[in-house]
């Protein structure tokens, strides 16, 4: 009975602190593990338009190396050639190192690409494309999270909801089994009476044990989506109702084909297929 006023104080209002749906989409957007992957591979989409755009650009190279040696060799060379009557060489001795001590080397390269094709231009627009079509994947995953935090959160109120339902039908069947009782100590009623009231306040108790974990259920789904956790004695706030009056199908479904990221994410990878073929046939 503990632990079920808690959950029916949970569920009324009566807790430490309020939970309200933007803070749990706060939460999904910044600790999702997939969100952070999508984000990942977008900078990294980034980063090879970015590869490509600078291969357009002239690029100079430069390089340079020193090496040092700590004996170099040296050739000799003795020439015996004197005049006729003097004992002096007529050319001394041949002496000469073979190398130096310090050695630097240093190159200068300087390149900008004239014709290639069109290999750098379909490149490039291949990369802007990829990345276009990541941007538009993260906005797919952050909407289809936001969808899931917010239908995780409403299965959390309506379990509540629920609760709340079989918590008052408990209370009315056991008022009833009082009444009963009372009667039945009087002579009014049967024992038959007595009994099918009991069997139904253990009906309605067993109603209420499902609705408990039917929130406990809900509340753990809801904490696995936005992957951070949840004070037991926390409540949720309610949502507000969206007005489904102001709804029109034919204009629902012209926005969604012209805003769903879907269709973006088609658009820029049939984009980036049509650049890839004009690259082959460049390179036959």
């Amino acid at each position: 009975m503990i632990g079920r006023l808690a959950l029916i104080l949970i569920c009324c209002g009566v807790a430490h602190s309020t939970v309200t749906i933007e803070h749990c989409i706060h939460l999904g957007l910044e600790n999702n593990p997939s969100l952070q992957m999508t984000q990942n591979q977008l900078q990294l989409a980034a980063e090879d338009m970015h590869q490509a755009k600078a291969l357009r650009l002239p690029a100079a190279d430069l390089s340079s190396t020193y090496r040092h040696q700590s004996v170099v060799p040296t050739f000799r060379q003795s020439v015996n050639f004197t005049l006729p009557g003097s004992t002096t060489p007529l050319i001394p001795n041949i002496e000469a190192a073979l190398g130096m001590l310090d050695t630097y080397d240093f190159h200068v390269t300087i390149r900008q690409p004239l014709f290639t094709g069109n290999r750098l231009v379909q490149g490039a627009n291949i990369a802007k494309q990829t990345f276009f079509s990541r941007n538009m994947e993260l906005l797919k995953s952050k909407s289809e999270l936001i969808f899931k935090i917010e239908s995780a959160y409403a299965g959390v109120l309506k379990a509540g909801k629920f609760l709340a339902i079989a918590q008052s039908g408990y209370n009315q069947v056991q008022a009833h089994l009082q009444d009963v009782d009372n009667l039945f100590a009087q002579g009014l009623v049967r024992n038959d009476e007595k009994l099918k009231s009991q069997v139904k306040l253990s009906e309605a108790e067993l109603a209420v044990q499902r609705a408990e974990n039917a929130i406990l259920l809900s509340r753990a789904q809801l904490e696995n989506i936005i992957s951070a956790p949840l004070n037991s004695s926390d409540s949720l706030q309610d949502m507000e109702p969206y007005p489904l009056d102001q709804l029109d199908l034919e204009a629902s479904i012209e926005q969604a084909l012209a805003s769903r990221p879907e269709m973006q994410i088609i658009h820029h990878l049939s984009a980036a297929a049509e650049s890839s073929r004009k690259l082959a046939q460049g390179n036959r």
